[in-house]
């Protein structure tokens, strides 16, 4: 963690089509923390997965994740 760096959660909204196995694997390579799982999230019933990690660690998933 860089300093002055907090830890924040946030909440991916899994396609379903996306293997759960394989975000699952990308928590690790991001440093992400699993905070919970939602199997049916009422975002058109996609899984709902929130993690915590920094804001930088977060935001280099997103980046990731929306490429």
């Amino acid at each position: 963690m860089n300093e002055g760096e907090y830890i924040m959660t946030y909440t991916f909204d899994i396609a379903y089509d996306c293997p759960l196995s394989d975000f699952l694997e990308l928590l690790d390579k991001y440093e992400l923390k699993l905070e919970s799982y939602i199997a049916i999230g009422p975002g058109g019933g996609n899984p709902e997965i929130t993690v915590s990690s920094t804001p930088s660690q977060i935001q280099k998933l997103k980046e990731f994740w929306n490429s």
